[in-house]
């Protein structure tokens, strides 16, 4: 028997496996390589964070969307309760 959860797991594997695959490197790439690299460069004296800041907003963003896209489209409906008595 599947569960919700089953399902939901088995949609983010299967059919919405590659918008999950991309929202993670868009976390990863703007939430955490470009920041460092921002870093970097600033304490090496360079002045690049002007264009790699916007990029990593971008990023974060759009992972973002693609979260409340992935969170709407895999999670399984509940039922109501009490239904009409036949």
């Amino acid at each position: 028997m599947l569960t919700p959860l089953n399902k939901t797991a088995r949609l983010l594997d299967g059919e919405l496996g590659v918008a999950a695959r991309v929202r993670i490197a868009f976390g990863v790439v703007g939430g955490l390589l470009l920041p460092v690299l921002i870093l970097l460069n600033h304490t090496n004296g360079f002045e690049s964070g002007a264009r790699l800041a916007p990029a990593a907003l971008v990023l974060c963003l759009a992972g973002e969307l693609l979260e409340r896209y992935l969170f709407f489209s895999a999670v399984t409906p509940v039922k109501m309760p009490g239904g009409v008595a036949a």
